[in-house]
């Protein structure tokens, strides 16, 4: 096996946690008639609120997460598009193995 493929399959099985989707802030209003948030200055509204969306099975799952579990998620779907760049690089590398033959 090419020691570049070696290299990258090392790289992939280094990675700790992978996931897709996208992570954002949102600020929301409550609904209630007395609360600050009933306002249309968006500064008074409840939050940041830090969420995950991915697909599921063909549906959007969303989800809220703590400050701790933000970050793991936005380590994680970092990690998952560097394993994709990696898998590209592996394809072209196999296909220049597999012209050799």
């Amino acid at each position: 096996m090419n020691k570049f493929i070696k290299r990258v399959k090392s790289q992939i099985a280094a990675k700790e946690y992978v996931l897709s989707g996208s992570l954002c802030t949102q600020f929301k209003q409550c609904g209630k008639q007395s609360c600050r948030c009933n306002s249309s200055d968006k500064n008074d509204w409840h939050g940041p609120y830090l969420i995950w969306t991915r697909k599921v099975n063909g549906k959007t799952v969303t989800k809220t997460l703590n400050k701790n579990q933000a970050v793991a998620v936005k380590k994680a779907i970092r990690e998952m598009k560097e394993i994709n760049k990696l898998i590209e690089r592996w394809k072209n590398l196999s296909v220049k193995e597999i012209e050799k033959l």
